[in-house]
């Protein structure tokens, strides 16, 4: 994994959370991705700002608290090892573990190495669904289109409506 000896099932739970956000890779495609554009540092260590830049994710930083949810939490197993886990919701109680890939109430201690680097706030970006205003052209140009289709609506439905009355005349 990265450039340091250790596998992604020894050290790979940032990868694998990342692969769990983004979506689109596995955890080994993650990696290779992570190596081709020198995103670890140290060997397998992730450039954060750098990892969500070229995954189009937002960065929000590291907080003592998430900013938002789901986001990625540092955590200690009780053998004292540092992990990553995703934290679903708020309360601190449900994750998604890359050891296992199962949601589950969270068996770990959330005290990270530093206390202000506790939680890693990193999202998909939110898709805008608003599209751009509209010039007041634009807006003359739609109601005229509008207003005649209207028109041609209210002929046809006076022309079926004159059907009607000559078919119950017969």
């Amino acid at each position: 994994m990265g450039y340091c000896s250790k596998t992604i099932g020894e050290q790979g739970c940032l990868v694998t959370d990342f692969s769990n956000i983004y979506e689109k890779l596995t955890p080994k495609e993650m990696n290779n991705l992570f190596k081709k554009k020198n995103i670890y540092t140290q060997g397998c260590l992730v450039k954060w700002a750098d990892a969500c830049k070229l995954l189009r994710l937002e960065w929000h930083g590291f907080s003592s608290r998430p900013k938002f949810y789901p986001t990625m939490a540092r955590v200690k197993t009780k053998s004292g090892i540092e992990h990553f886990v995703i934290l679903l919701y708020r309360g601190k109680d449900l994750i998604i573990d890359p050891w296992d890939g199962r949601r589950k109430r969270n068996p770990y201690s959330t005290i990270g190495v530093d206390k202000k680097k506790l939680f890693c706030n990193v999202k998909k970006p939110v898709k805008k669904t608003m599209s751009k205003p509209k010039t007041r052209a634009e807006i003359v140009v739609e109601n005229r289109k509008l207003r005649l289709y209207n028109r041609k609506l209210r002929l046809w439905v006076q022309n079926l409506k004159k059907k009607i009355k000559r078919l119950r005349i017969k």
